[in-house]
């Protein structure tokens, strides 16, 4: 810090930004300026256990590749990298002279255009939630794939850290709870065996974000873009696919969207088909919220004695226990007519069963469209609903439903299910997979099943009237499935289906 200190008020002075205000933010690794559409990052010169920014050297690296590292989500961000050098009446930024150390320039944005801004603000949307989901994945699908790194003795050691702190005598967290949520999570660490090695020899580790809390991610151009990904340190960085995208998960959760959190995980599986990776998912939500209740136990300890520090430290361990829960999994069919409401009923129920996060929506309208590579909004053409195509996605459902089901979740199969068979492969599923089913048939009268489809916003079903009025004419039959009208407002609906599911 005192070697850095001209360097400081260098920065800190509106003359050096043409005259502009300044505001500096400090965080324990970094110095931020922001002036004007400019913001300027200073690495500190420290040496901590996970990073090391003694030297200029050093420091230059780092700013490097925090750029390569950052430029995969957020290129428009990440303008590159400036020198401070000293000069006879002074320091310039990216003037002549030798370098004597090195800023990260980026790209500024409003404050509110952060995430956790809108979530604060309650101005988070479906639609947005979705964006983010698609941008986690379509990220995650190029990341390199780092076998050296991750695996269960990279998990073991992050519990061992946790852990250390919390019987450090830190007095937030009373023993009890802290043993009882650590007995629970070594438990499921334990059952999930050696699920951690295949992940890492299959793939899943990979070079990730490592940091995606949604004070990470800004609204840039209309779209979440991650951004401040971890540049210093590969064990951080490079981790499970699924450890990732439980930051973001947990993060919802936190701030009291259980349905945005569900919404998140199931868009992305449905990208990703990551279901088998499940079984590992509650360790990492419940790791994520942990760590960041470590995170603000240290700052309290190094200074930041406010009750809002407190607070966070009480709130992100009480979620890390609650993350760790899940019920015994069903598998629940939710069938009808086009226009019936399966997916509206769908979506309304998957936050509400199947433990925190919810369970697991899978669709056969988005199983349509990613066989295509298609986003599930965009419109298939009439043959990508051909008979054989059609046989591929059931097919792959019940691949997924089970694997799932497999893992430990609950999970939805939302589709038509019109032909008998359909329905059969689905129980069979239910009953290989050990866990109790229930099917739904939804139903409304014939005007009301076309003026949905006629007032239908932009979605995944492609299905028109003339779908409709083929299956209307065909008279399906409901089998053994339990009907439900959706006639009446949907939260009625809601609450018949939960009954039905909960009924023996």
């Amino acid at each position: 810090m005192a070697g850095q200190r001209d360097i400081i008020e260098f920065l800190s002075r509106p003359e050096t930004h043409g005259g502009k205000p300044v505001v500096r933010i400090d965080t324990h690794i970094s110095h931020i300026f922001l002036a004007g559409e400019d913001a300027y990052k200073l690495k500190r010169a420290v040496k901590l256990s996970f990073l090391d920014f003694s030297t200029p050297g050093r420091r230059h690296d780092a700013c490097q590749n925090e750029i390569r590292v950052n430029r995969r989500t957020a290129p428009d961000i990440y303008l590159g990298v400036k020198k401070i050098s000293k000069t006879k009446t002074g320091y310039s930024l990216n003037g002549d002279g030798k370098a004597i150390d090195w800023v990260v320039h980026m790209a500024r944005f409003p404050d509110d255009a952060l995430l956790s801004h809108l979530a604060q603000s309650n101005q988070l949307t479906p639609a947005l939630i979705d964006q983010l989901a698609d941008s986690i994945s379509d990220f995650h699908k190029k990341c390199e794939r780092r076998a050296d790194q991750g695996g269960k003795q990279a998990v073991h050691e992050l519990i061992e850290q946790v852990s250390s702190v919390f019987t450090g005598g830190q007095t937030w967290i009373p023993a009890a709870d802290f043993r009882a949520w650590q007995k629970a999570l070594n438990r499921q660490f334990s059952a999930a065996g050696a699920r951690f090695e295949s992940r890492r020899r299959h793939g899943y580790v990979r070079h990730c974000h490592g940091d995606l809390h949604l004070a990470n991610i800004c609204l840039w151009r209309g779209s979440p873009t991650p951004f401040d990904a971890i540049e210093f340190n590969d064990s951080l960085a490079c981790i499970d696919t699924l450890y990732d995208i439980a930051f973001p998960v947990m993060d919802l959760f936190r701030y009291g969207f259980p349905d945005y959190a569900n919404q998140l995980i199931n868009r992305y599986l449905e990208a990703v088909r990551d279901y088998s990776g499940l079984k590992l998912f509650p360790i990492f939500l419940s790791l994520r919220a942990a760590v960041r209740s470590m995170v603000h136990m240290i700052a309290f300890q190094n200074g930041q004695r406010d009750p809002a520090t407190e607070n966070l430290i009480k709130a992100f361990f009480s979620a890390s226990t609650e993350l760790l829960q899940r019920p015994a999994p069903k598998l629940i069919a939710v069938s009808g007519l086009s226009g019936s409401g399966k997916s509206t009923l769908a979506r309304k129920l998957a936050p509400e069963i199947g433990g925190p996060i919810g369970a697991i929506h899978i669709r056969s309208d988005g199983i349509r469209k990613r066989l295509f590579g298609l986003k599930p909004e965009v419109r298939l053409p009439p043959d990508a609903y051909q008979g054989n195509v059609s046989a591929t996605v059931y097919r792959q459902l019940g691949q997924d439903a089970f694997r799932a089901l497999q893992a430990g979740a609950t999970v939805i199969a939302d589709a038509t299910f019109l032909r008998p068979g359909d329905k059969r492969k689905l129980e069979i599923i239910a009953r290989r997979a050990g866990v109790s089913f229930k099917g739904l048939w939804l139903e409304a009268p014939a005007d009301a099943l076309k003026a949905r489809i006629k007032q239908r916003e932009k979605g995944a079903s492609d299905a028109d009237i003339s779908i409709l009025e083929r299956q209307l004419a065909k008279g399906y039959g409901v089998d053994n499935w339990q009907t439900l009208c959706t006639a009446p407002p949907l939260e009625t609906t809601l609450e018949h289906a939960k009954n039905a599911i909960n009924r023996p």
